[in-house]
């Protein structure tokens, strides 16, 4: 079996509460005893536009489809709250995620998840096209002077996209805050996609 990493966690969870964990690699494909994720299909992102009062909402939730080996019916997860605006990415039969990259607030609330989009290789042609979030929303309008300056920071993980783990707040809002990615290791044999 081809060796797999995981990326490092990008968010922050919400002080005062457990976060609830999840990982889709161990729970849908069974890893680390057999891998049955073949490959992500879809993948959706839903962001919170920021009322004038939280200056400072983006992603809160995520649904991905995964196909499995040797099963007729995908499986399909969410994590976070699914509500507010929507973006659907899709792999076509012959397009693999290769790349997650987005945003992060940097300083207030630091390390929440502004925005993500992803890297599609498509075996068919060899190219590569960046998918970035049009969720990426404005800021709401600063009537209070004690807020500060939001400033935003970038991340990303390269390599072929396998699934996803994270965590969820334990509270009313049931957000997204960390996210990493799972994918084949470079090099590892027996994960050429052509």
């Amino acid at each position: 079996m081809p060796e797999i990493l995981s990326s490092p966690a990008v968010g922050a969870v919400t002080e005062g509460f457990a976060p609830e964990i999840f990982d889709d690699p161990k729970t849908v494909g069974l890893w680390p005893v057999e891998q049955r994720i073949e490959k992500i299909v879809t993948i959706e992102t839903f962001s919170q536009p920021p009322p004038v009062y939280v200056p400072f909402l983006g992603v809160v939730g995520i649904k991905i489809t995964y196909k499995l080996q040797n099963q007729a019916e995908p499986a399909v997860v969410t994590h976070g709250s699914i509500f507010g605006k929507s973006q659907i990415f899709e792999a076509k039969e012959d397009e693999y995620f290769v790349g997650i990259f987005g945003k992060l607030y940097d300083n207030f609330p630091a390390g929440k998840i502004r925005a993500i989009g992803f890297l599609m290789f498509n075996n068919s042609t060899g190219e590569i096209t960046p998918y970035p979030s049009f969720l990426d929303l404005p800021d709401a309008p600063r009537e209070d002077p004690e807020f500060p300056v939001l400033r935003l920071k970038g991340f990303t993980s390269l390599g072929l996209l396998i699934g996803f783990s994270g965590s969820v707040s334990d509270d009313a809002a049931h957000f997204l805050e960390t996210l990493s990615v799972y994918k084949y290791s470079p090099g590892s044999g027996g994960i050429n996609i052509i």
